[in-house]
């Protein structure tokens, strides 16, 4: 246990020097939604949060239902207000104590600190995680997976009190408020409640963790009725939270988002594409060389099954499977499987089997890394205890990641930096050019920003955003005139759009078709 705290107190010193550039990033992209504009957060009003959309408070619409982030938000708003540094400051603290979970979690499956200080290690600063932890609008990931790390650790704990298996549930409920990607908790209940007791055998096969009855000398153990109560109880939460998100819960049709493209019309395109993505995530879990925003632009939409990346998916699996059926009594070979499927698990919601916002977002592999590198380093582990050169290579390893993840949390802290260095890998990205005539209008560049917003319209003419800030910049650049004329443009373009009839009835000059909300 005392040697459990020293790598915790490590782990939190570490993390708080790799994401020091973070806390003085300001807002960028959906925060203006999320936070600083969100009346609901400014004021406090956090039972809306239980009742609309994550983003109502905003006067939009969204099939976001993220209580818990929200509140979160609300409350550091009300103590310390629309300062980005105290929002930066809770976002790496919620991660570092993500990675101290993980320390803890993996510590009690595998029994070995070498590999659980390591896997903490790797899912504390991949520079993947800066999505996650650099971009405030990004804090339900390490929110919900805070509380999926709980949930598990209670039910690994579960049978040694009644009030630990209360938490379980009670840490579970709380992820799936935070993140909808909670759902995939129960599967890892059960995979854990039908092979954790079987998953600590030496060499010789024979059963050395005896704490839930294990006593067999192939290391299988029969599953509890108990366990299969509690693990049906997890099942029936998500369950009903599914039930409720596709009902009472649904405030918008996301299959209206994907109307007319591929990926969102059938199920085997997406299936298709996941097994490419796969693999792309793999390496960028090895290599994150080229880290960006909105690669929806450049993914390439697979729509038949029948192809190489599809063979590959496969074929590895297969080969997992081959090696454990043939090594199962070898307790490094039971544990890097149970971490796989675990992994596999993780990845489900990004197969397609229910639509989400976009096709593939870095922030997809925040909790995956977990499993993902507790797997690679129970095959290593013994190596890392023995070879020297393995040891300096690994500090090396740690070294480059930490520079890389340093390099990108420098893009993300300055929102005109991030927004150029995404459209050069979107350039057609029209969130992301407005974003960047966002964040120029701010800095009194409108005449730049103008042409951004110009050049945006002509991707997307129906795009009322795009016009009110046109219109904003005119006002600003006193032409009101210019202005009025993009107020009523973006009116055109979206007669419900609210903002641009204030903006006109703040000119003296309102538009008699407006209908204006009671809240803004």
């Amino acid at each position: 246990m005392h040697r459990l705290k020293e790598l915790a107190v490590i782990l939190i010193i570490i993390g708080f020097l790799a994401y020091l550039p973070s806390l003085f990033g300001g807002f960028v992209w959906d925060d203006e939604d999320f936070v600083y504009a969100n009346t609901y957060v400014k004021e406090f009003q956090i039972n809306k949060f239980w009742s609309e959309n994550a983003i109502a408070g905003r006067g939009k619409n969204s099939n976001y239902y993220r209580p818990i982030q929200f509140s979160m938000y609300a409350l550091i708003y009300k103590i310390a207000g629309p300062n980005p540094f105290v929002f930066h400051a809770v976002g790496i603290a919620l991660h570092i104590a993500a990675a101290v979970l993980v320390l803890i979690v993996i510590t009690i499956i595998t029994d070995t600190t070498i590999i659980s200080f390591f896997t903490a290690l790797f899912f504390l600063i991949h520079p993947l995680q800066t999505e996650s932890v650099s971009y405030i609008s990004g804090h339900s990931d390490p929110l919900y997976a805070l509380f999926f790390l709980l949930s598990l650790l209670f039910f690994i704990k579960r049978d040694e009190r009644m009030l630990y298996k209360i938490l379980s549930i009670g840490f579970f409920i709380l992820s799936l408020l935070s993140k909808e990607l909670a759902l995939i908790l129960p599967g890892i209940i059960i995979l854990m409640a039908l092979s954790l007791r079987a998953l600590r055998v030496n060499q010789k096969g024979e059963a050395i963790y005896t704490n839930n009855k294990i006593a067999t000398s192939s290391g299988s153990a029969e599953t509890p009725r108990n366990d299969i109560l509690f693990v049906a109880i997890f099942a029936t939460i998500a369950l009903l939270y599914l039930i409720s998100r596709f009902t009472f819960l649904q405030f918008s049709d996301i299959a209206l988002f994907w109307k007319g493209n591929p990926y969102g019309e059938h199920f085997v395109t997406r299936l298709a594409t996941f097994f490419q993505n796969f693999f792309v995530y793999l390496g960028l879990l090895i290599y994150p060389k080229d880290l960006f925003m909105e690669r929806d632009f450049s993914v390439n939409i697979v729509t038949s099954l029948w192809n190489v990346w599809t063979y590959l998916f496969l074929a590895l699996n297969a080969s997992v499977i081959v090696i454990y059926v043939i090594n199962k009594n070898k307790k490094s070979v039971r544990l890097f499987f149970f971490f796989w499927i675990a992994f596999l698990i993780s990845l489900i919601p990004y197969t397609g089997i229910f639509l989400l916002n976009g096709i593939f977002y870095e922030h997809y592999m925040y909790l995956p890394q977990i499993f993902f590198w507790a797997g690679v380093f129970t095959l290593i582990h013994k190596y890392l205890k023995k070879l020297r050169l393995l040891k300096v290579l690994m500090i090396v390893l740690l070294l480059l990641l930490l520079i890389r993840s340093y390099a990108r949390q420098y893009e993300w802290i300055d929102s005109e930096r991030f927004y150029r260095q995404t459209l050069s890998y979107a350039p057609k990205s029209v969130r992301i050019m407005n974003g960047l005539g966002m964040s120029l209008a701010e800095k009194r560049n409108c005449e730049e920003a103008i042409r951004i917003y110009k050049r945006a319209s002509v991707l997307s003419p129906r795009t009322p955003n795009l016009y009110h800030n046109i219109a904003n910049c005119y006002v600003s650049m006193q032409k009101t005139d210019e202005a009025e004329k993009y107020y009523l443009k973006a009116l055109e373009a979206d007669p419900s759009f609210s903002f641009s009839c204030i903006a006109l009835q703040k000119m003296g000059k309102p538009k008699s078709s407006c209908i204006i909300s009671q809240k803004y």
